[in-house]
């Protein structure tokens, strides 16, 4: 994680820095993964790179830099999810506001999450979006990514077969994985696209 953090500040940079940097890792206070931010902040330190906890609230951004008190962050490891910063970000935008005017290398951008949605991997499985994808990409698409849905009242494709997605779920909540009104099947596909159990 250290080489990742030091490999993005420095191509933030577009050269080797001059100095060590400042690293902060920044997510909400309280959070289960307290414990590793701490192990990496230790590591980090053992290292010879400065790095510190922090939460949105107590970042502050003026001219040009993005600090916590009199500490200049450098490079913000970013565990704070888009999700979780959107209802604050009015309140505490300095992070926002630093990455904007690109003050800071931030890994995992905000525009990172974009890849762990749920709600993309509903979209490429599917029968309309077949067509934005080559045929090797849908191969792989077929192979890999789990048949998932939105949780509402509709009639949508399994498999090439349609269904009502409600009446499918309450007739096969044993295959079904439920994860945060989306979901997913439990199956595996043969190269054909049927389910196997």
């Amino acid at each position: 994680m250290l080489d990742v953090l030091l490999d993005s500040y420095e191509e933030y940079l577009g050269r080797k820095p001059d100095t060590v940097p400042q690293i902060a890792i920044v997510d909400l206070k309280g959070m289960p993964t307290q414990k590793e931010f701490e192990l990496f902040k230790e590591f980090f330190e053992r290292e010879g790179y400065p790095a510190i906890i922090c939460s949105p609230d107590e970042l502050e951004f003026d001219n040009n830099r993005l600090h916590v008190g009199d500490v200049k962050i450098d490079i913000v490891y970013k565990r704070l999810l888009v999700n979780e910063y959107l209802p604050i970000v009015r309140e505490y935008p300095a992070l926002l506001d630093a990455y904007r005017a690109g003050a800071v290398c931030v890994v995992n951008s905000f525009r990172s999450k974009l890849d762990s949605q749920e709600s993309v991997v509903c979209g490429v499985n599917r029968p309309a979006c077949a067509n934005l994808f080559t045929s090797d990409e849908r191969d792989v698409i077929q192979k890999h990514v789990p048949w998932t849905r939105m949780v509402k009242d509709e009639k949508t494709d399994y498999f090439g077969q349609e269904i009502d997605l409600l009446e499918y779920m309450r007739a096969n909540r044993d295959r079904l994985v439920l994860k945060q009104m989306m979901i997913t099947a439990d199956t595996e596909s043969r190269s054909d696209g049927t389910p196997t159990s």
